[in-house]
């Protein structure tokens, strides 16, 4: 009788504030409700679904700016491109434009034997495609056990074979961001087909001037007369129109 008596005057049963008693929100009303009948008990967890707040391309882009690709906005999360290190470690080099036609198995067995040079590698990962689960997606990463090691791999240009499609790989290593220069061998052709060009026209001096073959060109001087290949400018044309017929017949053989 005394535990019914404190029960009834109990101030969290006169003020409703009992969590038993506690109010929920009613999808679809704009009040509260008190659930009845056993209603506290249901499994049903609902979610408000989701309406765009803008429709602006700038707030909420077709196309990540991280990941560069399509964003669902009404499934998934944004991504800051860093999901890899939190999955595979916090060594681990990033692999962007993968060749395709290629299952993921084969992509991870030639990626493992490039990349065992430099260190011990921990995982490989190609991501397949997701329309085609059998061939590459474009993107990989592989993880190295030590810093060094993955840094050392950065620096190291790859480049597929032609069966390949001459794939040019861009890395970025997930823990200090730094990325490497998908051009370096572009850019190697092009300073060492240079430095030729140097070397011919310094040679062509040394041997048209009896003086130079006599006691050499002095070294504070050795750049005289000489210019790279990009910066030799075009001698002016003597026709008004240098792609017209005059032009073609006095270069022509």
């Amino acid at each position: 009788m005394l535990r019914r008596s404190y029960a009834a005057f109990s101030p969290k049963a006169k003020l409703n504030t009992h969590p038993r008693n506690t109010v929920r929100w009613r999808p679809g009303t704009h009040g509260f409700y008190k659930p009845r009948l056993g209603g506290s008990k249901m499994k049903w967890q609902f979610t408000l679904p989701y309406v765009r707040e803008v429709d602006s391309l700038y707030h909420y882009p077709e196309v990540s700016r991280v990941t560069g690709k399509p964003v669902d906005w009404y499934q998934k999360e944004p991504e800051d491109g860093y999901e890899a290190a939190r999955l595979y470690g916090e060594h681990t080099l990033e692999l962007k434009g993968m060749p395709m036609g290629r299952s993921p198995e084969y992509i991870q067995e030639r990626l493992r034997r490039f990349f065992s040079k430099f260190g011990p590698v921990q995982h490989c990962r190609a991501e397949p495609h997701p329309l085609d689960p059998y061939q590459c997606e474009g993107t990989a990463y592989v993880s190295f056990r030590d810093k060094a090691a993955s840094l050392k791999a950065l620096r190291a240009p790859l480049k597929f074979p032609a069966s390949l499609h001459d794939k040019v790989i861009s890395m970025r290593h997930l823990d200090s961001d730094k990325r490497n220069d998908p051009n370096y061998l572009e850019k190697s052709k092009f300073w060492n087909a240079q430095l030729i060009f140097i070397a011919r026209q310094l040679h062509t001096q040394l041997l048209g001037d009896s003086s130079f073959r006599a006691l050499g060109k002095p070294l504070a001087a050795v750049g005289q007369n000489i210019s790279e290949k990009e910066i030799v400018e075009l001698p002016a044309s003597a026709h008004a129109d240098p792609a017209g017929a005059a032009a073609a017949a006095e270069s022509a053989p």
